[in-house]
């Protein structure tokens, strides 16, 4: 994450070329989804969050897509936590929100979606196959 650091701090101080992109933040992202860390789900999502502070800092270049989100929700799916895996359907809300608002770049698919029917199955809620459903 220096590196990025590093890139995000270039950005700030004008740099635009030096920006840290989508394809930058996925392909981090992707390392934590590789990653057997226990930390990685937790990991991912800080990226994530920093990925779309950079946004708000007028870093266009770093908005999410879908895979990003699905990187990130594989890895919450991955995780034992269930508190992190119920982070992957919020997720999930996040995302279709971010659609509907009009960012096209963040629909969910088929991976979307087969990735929370993932972590739903690996839930202990009652109520978790009626989710899986809606």
């Amino acid at each position: 994450n220096a590196l990025v650091s590093m890139m995000e701090e270039a950005f700030l101080k004008g740099v635009k070329e030096a920006a840290a992109d989508r394809l930058t933040y996925a392909a981090l992202l992707n390392s934590y989804a590789q990653s057997d860390n226990s930390t990685a789900a937790r990991s991912a999502l800080q990226l994530f969050r920093r990925q779309q502070e950079q946004v708000r800092k007028g870093n266009r270049r770093a908005e999410p897509h879908n895979v990003c989100y699905n990187i990130v929700m594989a890895c919450m799916a991955k995780s034992k936590k269930s508190e992190m895996r119920a982070q992957g359907i919020d997720l999930l809300n996040e995302m279709e929100d971010e659609y509907r608002k009009g960012k096209k770049q963040a629909k969910p698919d088929t991976v979307s979606y087969s990735t929370a029917i993932n972590i739903l199955s690996k839930s202990s809620s009652k109520d978790a196959g009626t989710k899986a459903v809606e």
